[in-house]
């Protein structure tokens, strides 16, 4: 029998075409986009407040305490270390909403949001810094 608790990670990278080289290409957008999290983050939480179906989730908890844990959430999103603390800090953010009762299509618009916003960022930090725009992005 399979081990429920046990978070495949081999599976996941597979599923989600996540190589080496897209991790460390992660982890170098980490760097150039540090300064930018924070409105990032800024302004996802002025668009779930304004939405009654997000802001009565959020409306229960404290707007920093979700401020700081979409920033960490995002830093290590960036760092491309997805071992297995990684993989149980996600399960545990998700096991938080399932708990919560929203529906997934705020947390996916929330992740829509944040790619949305950082292709462009990626774009530009890549230019910035005479890299491979693609190698940010793909």
């Amino acid at each position: 029998m399979r081990d429920q608790g046990r978070i495949d990670l081999e599976q996941r990278r597979a599923f989600l075409d996540l190589s080496e080289r897209d991790a460390e290409a992660l982890a170098e957008l980490e760097v150039a986009l540090r300064g930018e999290i924070g409105p990032l983050v800024g302004s996802l939480l002025e668009k779930l407040l304004a939405f009654p179906a997000t802001r009565d989730l959020l409306c229960g908890g404290s707007a920093e305490g979700l401020r700081a844990a979409h920033a960490q959430y995002l830093t290590s999103l960036l760092q491309g270390a997805y071992g297995e603390d990684y993989a149980m800090e996600r399960r545990r953010i998700g096991e938080i909403h399932q708990r919560l009762g929203g529906d997934p299509m705020w947390y996916l618009g929330s992740w829509a949001f944040y790619l949305a916003r950082r292709i462009p960022l990626a774009i530009g930090k890549a230019g910035e810094r005479g890299g491979d725009t693609a190698r940010y992005v793909a």
